[in-house]
């Protein structure tokens, strides 16, 4: 094969940085060097070795798809022709490598394949090495200095698409890391430009939002039904500051309430708008805080739902307290049938109002103490169905007035080790929860018992409307009540789940619950069987 002529070689310096620019593969940039070197210089072969910043050496990198043998070999800058060129930096032409001392037949020991004459020369970047590029075996005749202006011309394009390779390599890597945290993390995170068009959009924004699963195309639809302060659509113009905190609540079908920062960046492109300003966005990162608001306003508001609670029967208690004494309306009664019964009416009302006042002391007291580690508790062996038909018994009259009916699949031996007081009241609660929220007009609620895995497992099953999926977490919080415009919310501390689940976990146990919109609630009690004679765990 002849020398390519001059307009030949620079065609094909012009096919070898078009070539070389279209690779993004470290890879098929190495092997693309090593087919372009061959053409350019008519040699037999080429064989490139990069260079390790860190360790000071040379090697074969693993994409040029080389023997094992041959990827473990590494040359110390100095060390033979290629570690010569590497660290003088300059090229280096011999016709016979047996006839210099600094070839080292290491490689060709290793591939069997035999070097004659060899032209090297550095590859570098911004005076950065890069490695070295090595044409082996002129085909006819030796290399020239037209081949070595021509090697390192090539050379130079290598090394910059090498590091244009490299650095697309680390960007995309980078791209997957933050792409990952992006679609991981539990904040909603929205990039919108200056109009107001959504850039990016991760699941839990769409998740927070309650958005569909198509992409996000406006912060108006991203927030759409949201309050905001300050308006969104503000957030996304440059003027505003450079971060912004925001708040954008959802008052209707259920408070929602989402809080976050919005960063001000410039696209990386830095494209000018026609008034010459530089192109922003808006990140917008934000979190359901609509607990954490719960929480602020009950830490505000509690003393005020104490007095709120408690005052409603005490006020009964004190007005029929007034009608028993003499100066109250009994006593301006002429005529004494009348009187006894105000007196009658008076004496009911303030007994029925002084339990449900001693009920609602108790419960909150039973729940503080069951958050005491210290607390002095009687531990016995006894029957949750017994413990549960008791509660039922206790309810027997409010039951009742409610029309509910009771169901009970409560058959079977049931032993738990725990305090039968506590178990009572929580399974009281359970009923209780499972009426009070239940706005169907024949109420009815199931009562099994059944074992699972050594565990005894009470269930509490209503036809009530269902809670949402978002409230069921919620629900276990002290206090807490589902909104009243969902279930016409009643009487009560909001403790009765909470008290329920912090009963079971002090015994051991647990608290699930299983509901659907529309197909009503289960609740389920899991305590340990308690080992006995004869009782297989």
């Amino acid at each position: 094969m002849s020398q390519p002529k001059t307009a030949d070689t620079l065609e094909l310096l012009v096919e070898a940085g078009r070539l070389l620019s279209s690779k993004l593969e470290v890879g098929d940039v190495l092997k693309e060097v090593l087919q372009l070197a061959t053409r350019l210089v008519s040699a037999k072969t080429a064989s490139l070795l990069l260079y390790d910043e860190n360790n000071r050496e040379l090697y074969f990198d693993v994409a040029l798809g080389l023997a094992p043998e041959l990827l473990s070999l590494r040359f110390k800058i100095g060390e033979g022709i290629a570690g010569v060129v590497a660290l003088g930096r300059k090229p280096f032409v011999v016709d016979d490598v047996s006839q210099t001392t600094l070839w080292n037949p290491r490689v060709d020991h290793q591939s069997g394949f035999k070097t004659r004459s060899m032209l090297a020369v550095p590859m570098l970047f911004k005076d950065r090495l890069v490695g070295v590029l090595e044409a082996i075996n002129k085909i006819e005749g030796a290399f020239s200095p037209s081949d070595v202006a021509v090697l390192e011309s090539l050379a130079m394009q290598a090394a910059i698409a090498i590091e244009n390779a490299r650095l697309f390599v680390r960007l995309r890597e980078e791209k997957s890391k933050l792409d990952s945290i992006f679609k991981e993390m539990a904040d909603g995170a929205v990039l919108a430009d200056q109009k107001g068009r959504v850039l990016l959009a991760n699941p839990a924004a769409v998740r927070l939002t309650q958005g569909s699963a198509s992409p996000f195309e406006t912060l108006d639809q991203v927030f759409d039904g949201f309050e905001a302060t300050p308006p969104l659509r503000g957030l996304a113009d440059s003027s505003t500051p450079h971060a912004l905190d925001f708040i954008a609540e959802r008052r209707h079908s259920k408070n929602l309430v989402l809080a976050g920062k919005a960063l001000r960046v410039d696209l990386a492109a830095k494209r000018a708008t026609s008034d010459g300003h530089v192109e922003t966005a808006r990140l917008l990162i934000f979190r359901d805080e609509t607990e954490k608001a719960r929480e602020d306003t009950l830490k505000r508001t509690f003393l005020s739902l104490i007095s709120h609670k408690l005052k409603t029967p005490l006020t009964s208690i004190l007005g029929y307290a007034e009608i028993l004494s003499d100066e109250g309306a009994a006593a301006r009664a002429d005529d004494p049938e009348t009187r006894a019964r105000l007196r009658q009416k008076a004496a009911s009302a303030i007994v029925s109002q002084s339990k449900y006042l001693s009920s609602l002391v108790d419960r909150l007291l039973l729940y503080v103490s069951l958050e005491d580690p210290l607390r002095p508790s009687e531990m016995e062996i006894f029957s949750l169905e017994e413990a549960a038909r008791q509660a039922l018994q206790g309810l027997a009259e409010w039951l009742k007035a409610k029309n509910v009916q009771i169901v009970e699949d409560m058959a079977g031996q049931s032993p738990v080790l725990g305090n039968r007081n506590f178990l009572r009241v929580a399974v009281k609660n359970l009923v209780e929860n499972a009426v009070k929220f239940n706005t169907h007009s024949m109420k009815k609620v199931l009562l099994r018992l059944s074992r699972e895995d050594g565990f005894v497992l009470l269930s509490v099953q209503d036809n009530g409307p269902g809670i949402p999926p978002e409230e069921q977490e919620r629900i276990f919080s002290r206090f807490y009540q589902v909104e009243p415009s969902f279930t016409g919310q009643t009487e009560g501390w909001g403790l009765g789940l909470p008290l329920a689940q912090r009963v079971a976990r002090w015994h051991g146990g647990r608290l699930s619950l299983n509901s659907r919109l529309g197909a009503g609630t289960t609740v389920t009690l899991a305590l340990p069987l308690a080992d006995t004679p004869g009782n297989a765990r």
